[in-house]
């Protein structure tokens, strides 16, 4: 696997992360209100 493959491959897990994390404290700050 090229090494750039794996620097994509982690920017990508970052972001969906990321991403997730924010729903989740949308969610949080939408049910607490």
């Amino acid at each position: 696997m090229p090494l750039s493959n794996i620097v994509r491959v982690s920017h990508h897990i970052t972001y969906v992360a990321f991403k997730l994390n924010q729903g989740v404290t949308t969610t949080k700050s939408l049910a607490s209100e």
